[in-house]
């Protein structure tokens, strides 16, 4: 993996700290001394012809976007996914209140008619024992 993509990728994960985390001594120590040396390659291709050195940065370049690209399409599809997952997530919650409800509702009309019904037989029993 070049050092452009690690970088690209690096600047990427930097804006979603919630869902990645990055050693980035890690990132600096793995890659300071490969972008030196590619770098030191660079000045040393440039006295010979620019024009060679110009194709592969370009190159580099357009990798780094592609890679970009795909971090992102990835990024925009784990969204999707979330999002979906918390729409089923409400949407199991709001049936599961809706079932709430009519056993709620179902149990005080039973509670009702049940005193309605029994309070008239019982108070007679009740008045005797006081």
């Amino acid at each position: 993996m070049t050092q452009l993509k690690l970088i690209s990728i690096a600047i990427a994960i930097r804006w979603i700290p919630v869902l990645l985390e990055v050693d980035w001594n890690r990132v600096r120590r793995e890659t300071e001394s490969k972008t030196v040396a590619e770098f030191r390659r660079y000045a040393t291709q440039a006295q010979y012809g620019s024009e060679a050195l110009k194709k592969e940065l370009l190159r580099k370049i357009a990798e780094a976007e592609h890679g970009r690209r795909l971090l992102v399409q990835k990024i925009r599809a784990t969204q999707q996914r979330n999002m979906n997952n918390l729409d089923r997530s409400v949407s199991i919650g709001l049936v599961g209140e809706h079932v709430a409800t009519k056993v709620r509702n179902l149990s005080a009309r039973a509670l009702m008619l049940t005193a309605t019904v029994i309070a008239p037989v019982v108070a007679p029993f009740l008045a005797e024992a006081q």
